[in-house]
This record gives structure tokens, C-alpha cells and sequence, in this order.
């Protein structure tokens, strides 16, 4: 067998590579190659267009319209074969929705807020949340997942985060004895701590008191406020001295009406959104910040490991370089990124722009070079740094004010969605007691606030330069703005289940919500609504934040009496309970005053929920004793907060009865029923009901006649349902006392299942006058929903 001859002449061959290359001859030779290959590309010998070589699968009829339904590696050619066959690639005429957008989305953004003002979170809320119009503001209820376990799961064992900044904030300037003379008038100290408490007014913890209207306590609430005052200097504490005061959105004008008229105040001047009211002869200033600070409330376990890593501190991130911001200014990728912002190349821009921030910076650098501002700093980072261990925010001392100067979130954001853990080893020695200068912050001064506003760069920017790192996803090594903060402890539960609920609120100045905001989203935190918020305080075994006594705690009432009113009118009337026969006297309303008189020997004209801790704790105790205090007036025209505990079944709603049992009710007896009562207006409503379908069958012949008297047919309409909703309702004039078998003590306000125990619970109020009896029976009531007869035990504890 002949053997094979090689090629190379090294193998035995005759043909032999040359030892040089002509660069000039080789390059020519591929141009050629190069050429030829593109025409054969131009020249296809398949017959079918470019969708048409998809699978069956992947192939779209609007895939001849729109070039964008095909995948990407062939829509060039896709879009030349359509241009040569004479059809369009893209669509001709340009939908209306795109030709209606905005042109400054931000202009747009404005002009929707002119009626209902938003949170800075606003939009990040309205893409993931149900939002409502409530207390003047756009505000979000529930997260869109339906889901409020997961949330319970946050409190107890992650975080929770809410965007309170609703909850408005009032600064008040003036010699200190004058302040606490008038702060008098407005709070009632046997309801708790009032702004003169010793605890507070050294500015080391956040206190909370209850509102008055002037010279009318402790009858006349406006609502629960939280206040702090500013630090004390070396100086003499009869110097002038400034207090926040944070107040609800719901009773925000009251309080703000009230404190003008306890200082006897007027307006001196409009800034933008926010007021400045002065009192000439006691030298006395407030000033409205409902718009110059954002405030945040993390709720559980891991808050504080949320905290301690989007928390990066200035003083030590930056150095002590006078010319720190300058040289991150100069930065080549930071010019190139303001002009990719601005759409123009223009230098003025962007020299403008390094100005204003390197202006706006000058207040950190002096900080810096202070002695006494570099101590405080330190002391505060040693602080901070103790509680990288904390397993618990209720480790921390309760209401603690922490100030602290962080660095721009957004430079340190992770590339996805993580969950942060403590950083340190479990430490459960954290010191109780407060250092001295923890609290002393330079988020109280205007002028730095406004600097700190003007120094935010465009997040635009930030995404430019993070796109060019060369490894994608890690840390932009630039610092960015320092950023003064406040972080304010939250206790939580102080019953058996000690530090449920516990976290922390985060202070930050306007600008900078949104950015911390995502933030604490991407480091794990569970983002909850106004539904999370009245469900915290429920777990908490606290009072609802608007009493009924309160005029934002009627208007809340109003509403959701109106909204439930509207609901049952909606149902065709055989899906309608009849509360006639149920004996329910007003099954979209609470009836206090009504309930107070009913128990009373004494006339009335108004009632007042007790606040008073020390009338509480009696209150308690004699149910708990099972033993009556003969102190205890039972003819005042009070109401008493209480927590209801179901026994077995049941599971209670709104509106829904508190009754004092019988002596014979046993409570191991399932079966307590309420008697059936007989409806005198039901043939009535039939009536009425068959001559109104008579009347329309009747106009739908004249039909074009009752055009032209659509006013009044309107005005019959309308009479008829005032008529026929008047003899579906019940008399709410009635005794509600004794409108039932069992005697009515209470109503409940807020019902759902409790998680902490497990069980269904109640909250609600009770006539003081009943109390006596409701001792005698055990603390045992029955509850009884207003759409049922039968009756649920439950056990009674007064709310302290």
C-alpha cells in the first residue's frame, strides 16, 4: 500500500511556507474575500422573509408591523426586506397617549399636586400600592400582593418600612420658661408626660403628649403629638430654646390654629409652602417644616442592621482634604455625565454645576476643621458602632435621638435586592445609658438643611458613572453629599410580648427621601401603607392614633360610616340584612354620646375618652381583682378604651356591640341568641317599591318627552331613595341601652385576627357607667356583629 506524501517540506514534502509576509498583499487578498462574502449576503437564494424563518412557535402576524416583535439578532434585516417590499417598518401614526405625554414631566408632576400634595416616595408607592386621597395628601393603603402575613412576618422577624412623612413637623423658637408657661394651657399632665418633662427637655429622648385646644383640657382633645427639643449648649438653659413639634396629617390644622392662639402669634411671612408666625413682645417664632423633612419608620428585628449599612458616615468616608469635592468634581467621567444630563456639551453647565456643589459643601468642610464638631462626630460614630451587634432595637435605651452625617446612599447601592444581617457578633451588653452629645445634630439649622438640598446631584449622573465601572455592580468609590440624619428609637410592646413592634424612625432632610427611601427597599426592608400602620398599633395593644372624641376621629368615623352605607344600598335588597329584626339601632355609626347618656343619671351635652393614666390603671385593676373601687365616679360622661378577647369562636367587625351577659348565660353554651323582632316597615317597602317600578314602566313609554324634564324625575329619584333608605334603617333615636335582649355597654372600633395571640380580637369603648356591672359579671362580655343575632364571649382588659 503506497504511503502518503506529506504537504510540508518539513514532513518530507514539496512545498514550503514563506518566512515574511506582505502585509500590503495579505490585506488586499481578505478585502476581496471580504467583499464577495457580502455580496453573497445581499444575494440570498432563500425565498422566504426573515420572520418567515422562525419556528412556528415564535412566529407573530404583527411581526410584518412592528419590527420590534422580532428577535433582535435578525430585526435589521427584518426591517430592510420590509423597506424594499414598499411597507413601513414603523408605524405610521403615533398613538394618542404618546402624543398627550407631558413635555416636563416634572411641570406635569407639579400641577397634579395643587389640590392633593404627595410624599416624596410618591411614585415609587403608586406603581406597588393602592393609593388614597386622605388629610390632604395622596397616600398609599396596602401593598397591591394582597398580603398582610408577609408584613406580620416583617414586624416580628425582618423590617417594615413606612413613609410617615404625612406626620408633619413644627418648629417653635423662644425663651424657655415662656414656652413651658404656654405649653399649660394645651396639655393635661394626668394624661402622661407633657413637653416639660425632665426626660425630654434636655433634648436626649422624643416625647409624646396629647394635644388640647386652649384652656379646655382635659375634655376637648385634638390629637396625640410627638415632640423633641433641640440639644442644650453650655449656655444657660433660660436661653432661647427650639422644640419640633410632630404632628397627624388628620388634625394638623388644629393643632397648628391652636398654637397661634396659645402663643398669640401672627403671620410674618410666606416661604414657598411653609409659614413663619411671630409674637413680637415674647420674641416667640414658629415656623412650618410640613415640607422640609421626610420621615421614615422601620419596624422590627433587623431594622438596625438595615440602618448600619445604607448609614455609610461622612466624616469617615471623607477625608479631611479641604479639597475633597473638588477633585471628584474634575473627574473627566463627571463632566461627560453632566453633559449627557443636560443634552449639550456646554461647559457653562457643567462649570455651574460644580459651583453650586462645592458651594453648598463649604458648611461640612468647616465642620471638620473644628475642634469641639470633630469630638462630637467621633462620639457619635462609637456610639453607632456599639449597636452593629444589636439583635434588637428594644436593646437601645426607649425614644433614644441619634444624629448622625451620612454620605449619599445611592453611591453604595447593591447590584440586586439583598437581606441584611447584623455585622457584628450578637451583643446584648449595648449600653443603656445615653452619651452626651449623640443628639446633637446640624439637621436643625435652616441653612445647612438648604444646602444640604442644593447639593444633591441628578440621579442621572450617578447612573452614568456607575455604568462605566469596569467591574459592574461594585461600589462607586465617590462619597457624595454629606447628608445630616436623625434616627429616633421606638420601643414597641410593653405588655408580655416585650419589644414586638420595636424599630426605628429615620429623620432626613427634603430632597433626600426618595434616595433613602430605595435604599432601605434594596437592603431588605418590607415596604407597608396606612393599613400596616392601624395594624401595628392593634398588635400593640394600643388606643386607635384618632379617638372618637376628637374631631379628626369623628371625620374618620363619618367616612367610613358613609363608605359602609354605600356598600349595603349597593346590594340588591334580598342580599340586605334587615337590622330591624337584627335590633341593631344604627348599623353605620356609633352612637357614644347616646350610649354615655343612657348610663348616666346626669345630663349630658358632650362626652371625653379617659386618658388619665392613674383613672386607668384603677380601671384595670378592679377588673382584674374582680373588686369594684368605690373612687371611681360612674356618672362622668367618659368612655373607656378597652381590648377584647374572644373566649372560643367569634370573629368581631366594626360597629359591632358590646352587651353586658345575663346571669344565666353560660359562656360554654354555644347557642346565645338574639330574638328575631318583626319588621312593621316591610310591607311598607314593598309598597312603596312595586308603585316605583309602576312609575318607571310608565315613563319608559314617554321617553323622549321626560327629556326635557330630567330635573324633575331627578328630584322623584331622589325622594324615593331618601324614602326608601329611611324605612330600610332602623330608629336610631331609640334607647340603645335596651335595644336588645342584652344590655348594650360599647361599641367596637377596630376587630380583626391577632397574630400575637393567636386569636380574634377587639378594640373598643365602653360607657364608664357600665363599668360597676361589667365588674360584677367577670370582666365577661358578649359581642355581637351587627349583621348577625348570636352572641361571642370574650374577656375585657382596659387599654393603660
Amino acid at each position: 500500500m503506497d504511503s502518503k506524501h506529506n504537504f510540508d517540506e518539513l514532513q518530507g514534502g514539496s512545498n514550503f511556507l514563506p518566512r515574511t509576509l506582505s502585509i500590503m498583499k495579505f490585506t488586499a487578498a481578505r478585502i476581496e474575500e471580504i467583499k464577495s462574502m457580502r455580496e453573497a449576503l445581499k444575494l440570498s437564494s432563500s425565498t422566504k422573509l426573515a420572520f418567515q424563518t422562525l419556528p412556528k412557535h415564535m412566529r407573530r402576524r404583527i411581526m410584518s408591523h412592528n419590527p420590534k416583535r422580532v428577535p433582535r439578532e435578525m430585526r435589521t434585516r427584518h426591517v430592510n426586506q420590509m423597506s424594499k417590499s414598499g411597507l413601513s417598518a414603523t408605524p405610521k401614526k403615533i398613538t394618542r397617549k404618546h402624543r398627550r405625554r407631558p413635555r416636563n414631566l416634572q411641570d406635569e408632576y407639579m400641577r397634579r399636586q395643587r389640590k392633593i400634595s404627595w410624599l416624596e416616595t410618591h411614585i415609587w408607592h403608586a406603581k406597588r400600592f393602592h393609593m388614597v386621597n386622605r388629610w390632604g395628601y395622596r397616600l398609599p393603603e396596602q401593598p397591591c400582593d394582597k398580603v398582610f402575613r408577609a408584613c406580620y412576618r416583617a414586624i416580628a422577624h425582618h423590617c417594615l418600612l413606612q413613609d410617615i412623612s404625612y406626620i408633619s413637623c413644627v418648629s417653635i423658637t423662644g425663651p424657655l420658661e415662656i414656652l413651658l408657661e404656654n405649653f399649660k394651657n394645651i396639655c393635661d399632665s394626668s394624661s402622661g408626660v407633657t413637653f416639660a418633662a425632665k426626660a425630654f427637655i434636655r433634648g436626649t429622648r422624643e416625647g409624646q403628649t396629647t394635644l388640647f385646644f386652649n384652656n379646655s383640657n382635659p375634655k376637648r382633645a385634638i390629637g396625640t403629638v410627638n415632640f423633641m427639643w433641640n440639644p442644650i449648649t453650655d449656655s444657660d438653659s433660660e436661653e432661647k430654646r427650639t422644640i419640633w413639634i410632630w404632628i397627624h396629617a388628620a388634625f394638623y390644622n388644629d393643632a397648628l390654629n391652636t398654637l397661634i392662639e396659645c402663643f398669640s402669634l401672627n403671620t410674618l411671612c410666606t416661604n414657598n409652602q411653609s409659614k413663619i408666625y411671630k409674637n413680637e413682645n415674647s420674641k416667640i417664632f414658629l415656623e412650618e417644616l410640613k415640607f422640609d423633612l421626610s420621615r421614615f419608620r422601620l419596624t422590627g428585628p433587623l431594622s438596625t442592621a438595615i440602618l448600619q449599612k445604607i448609614l455609610k458616615l461622612a466624616h469617615l468616608s471623607i477625608s479631611t482634604d479641604i479639597e475633597w469635592d473638588e477633585n471628584f468634581l474634575e473627574n473627566p467621567d463627571f463632566e461627560e455625565s453632566v453633559a449627557k444630563t443636560s443634552n449639550s456639551s456646554n461647559s457653562e453647565i457643567t462649570r455651574h454645576l460644580k459651583n453650586t456643589l462645592i458651594e453648598n459643601s463649604k458648611w461640612f468642610k468647616q465642620l471638620l476643621d473644628n475642634f469641639k464638631s470633630k469630638k462630637i462626630l467621633n462620639e457619635q460614630e462609637t456610639y453607632w458602632k456599639t449597636l452593629e451587634g444589636a439583635t434588637s432595637p428594644d436593646q437601645v435605651s426607649p425614644h433614644v435621638i441619634l444624629s448622625l452625617i451620612a454620605t449619599d446612599p445611592r453611591y453604595s447601592y447593591p447590584k440586586k435586592r439583598e437581606k441584611a444581617l447584623p455585622i457584628g457578633e450578637s451583643n446584648s451588653n449595648i449600653k443603656y445609658e445615653i452619651p452626651e452629645n449623640v443628639n446633637k445634630s446640624w439637621l436643625w439649622n435652616k441653612d445647612i438643611r438648604n444646602q444640604v438640598f442644593n447639593s444633591k446631584l441628578p440621579t442621572k449622573i450617578i447612573n452614568d458613572l456607575r455604568s462605566d465601572l469596569l467591574v459592574p455592580g461594585s461600589d462607586l468609590h465617590h462619597c457624595g453629599a454629606p447628608i445630616p440624619v436623625l434616627l429616633v428609637q421606638q420601643p414597641g410592646c410593653t405588655n408580655e410580648y416585650h419589644g414586638f413592634g420595636s424599630g426605628w424612625d429615620l429623620i432626613v432632610p427634603s430632597g433626600w427621601g426618595q434616595p433613602f427611601w430605595v435604599a432601605l427597599i434594596m437592603r431588605g426592608a418590607r415596604s407597608g401603607g396606612l393599613r400596616e400602620f392601624n395594624s401595628l398599633l392593634f398588635e400593640c395593644e394600643r388606643q386607635q392614633f384618632l379617638p372618637p372624641d376628637t374631631k379628626a376621629g369623628a371625620e374618620e368615623e363619618k367616612r367610613l360610616s358613609d363608605l359602609q352605607r354605600r356598600k349595603y344600598f349597593a346590594r340588591p335588597p334580598n342580599k340586605r340584612p334587615n337590622y330591624r329584626k337584627l335590633s341593631i339601632t344604627n348599623p353605620f355609626g356609633f352612637q357614644w354620646k347616646d350610649i354615655v347618656q343612657n348610663w348616666s343619671s346626669n345630663e349630658i351635652n358632650d362626652f371625653y375618652v379617659i386618658r388619665s393614666k392613674k383613672m386607668l390603671e384603677v380601671l384595670q385593676n378592679s377588673l382584674k381583682h374582680k373588686r369594684f373601687n368605690d373612687c371611681i365616679d360612674i356618672n362622668l360622661n367618659c368612655l373607656v378604651p378597652v381590648r377584647i378577647k374572644m373566649l372560643d369562636k367569634g370573629a368581631p367587625k366594626i360597629f359591632a356591640v358590646i352587651c353586658l351577659p345575663h346571669s344565666n348565660d353560660n359562656c360554654k353554651k354555644m347557642t346565645l341568641m338574639e330574638p328575631l323582632k318583626e319588621d312593621l316597615n316591610e310591607q311598607k317597602r314593598k309598597d312603596l317599591r312595586s308603585s316605583h317600578k309602576m312609575d318607571l314602566k310608565k315613563r319608559s313609554k314617554e321617553r323622549k318627552k321626560l327629556k326635557k324634564k330630567r330635573n324633575s324625575d331627578s328630584e322623584k329619584l331622589e325622594s324615593y331613595r331618601n324614602e326608601i333608605e329611611k324605612l330600610w334603617l332602623p330608629d336610631s333615636t331609640k334607647n340603645v341601652r335596651f335595644s336588645s335582649s342584652r344590655e348594650v355597654i360599647g361599641f367596637v372600633t377596630k376587630a380583626q385576627f391577632s397574630f400575637t395571640r393567636a386569636k380574634n380580637c377587639a378594640n373598643g369603648y365602653i360607657a364608664l357607667g357600665a363599668f360597676q356591672s361589667l365588674v360584677c359579671s367577670s370582666a365577661k362580655v358578649l359581642v355581637r356583629n351587627v349583621n348577625s343575632l348570636q352572641y361571642r364571649f370574650g374577656i375585657v382588659n382596659v387599654i393603660v
